[in-house]
């Protein structure tokens, strides 16, 4: 990957385009509590937006755009099939 060419401005752009991409599909993901391919999905979105979140925080960056429900936080498949 090389990133050189990317000002700030650029990388902070393609950073929230894409958390708004994932974050709405998290989202999307909330409605289908029965279905184990959503659930498959919701975990996963949920898991890489936490990366995410965790890596911004450790560079002493904020990402509060996205609340995470605190079941989800205990326990995000079981949260998902309730």
């Amino acid at each position: 990957m090389n990133l050189e060419n990317l000002t700030k401005q650029d990388l902070k752009y393609v950073l929230c385009d894409f958390i708004s991409a994932a974050s709405d599909n998290y989202q999307e993901t909330m409605s289908a509590t029965e279905d184990e391919m959503q659930a498959g999905r919701q975990l996963a979105y949920f898991e890489m937006l936490d990366m995410l979140r965790s890596r911004i925080l450790i560079a002493g960056g904020e990402m509060n755009e996205i609340p995470l429900p605190p079941d989800l936080l205990k326990n995000p498949l079981k949260a998902s099939r309730s």
